[in-house]
């Protein structure tokens, strides 16, 4: 991964609600390498938190939270957090059971080089994900 993977993505900047799609309590992104599916484990007024599953090589898209700030804590496998800060790109590997946190507004995708269970814990809210 490098800074032009980013450039490129920057111009594509998704909204969740745009390649994600609801079932039974889960919610199955449409991505264009690789699987993600997050179950809802709570959904409150004040924070949502999902366990989420992302395959190898999967690259989950470039995107933002305008309103809310989100930590991830990886459970198993092996993911890199990549950030755009102010155009500078940040590597960030993941280590299991270390919570790791982005501000809001930070564009940020993830770049998964195993098999990855994460628990995701968004404050507050984001309205880009589906109810």
């Amino acid at each position: 991964m490098c800074i032009d993977l980013l450039k490129a993505y920057t111009d594509k900047l998704v909204q969740l609600e745009d390649i994600s799609e609801k079932k039974n309590g889960s919610t199955v992104y449409s991505l264009e390498r690789g699987t993600a599916i997050s179950f809802d484990l709570l959904r409150g007024e004040n924070v949502d938190v999902f366990h989420t599953f992302l395959s190898k090589d999967s690259i989950f898209p470039l995107h933002e939270h305008v309103e809310s700030c989100e930590t991830f804590i990886l459970i198993s496998g092996k993911l890199t957090v990549i950030c755009d800060e102010d155009g500078i790109e940040n590597h960030h590997e993941l280590l299991i059971g270390i919570p790791f946190y982005i501000d809001k507004k930070i564009k940020h995708l993830l770049s998964v080089k195993e098999d990855s269970w994460v628990i995701t814990i968004i404050i507050p809210p984001d309205a880009q994900i589906l109810k």
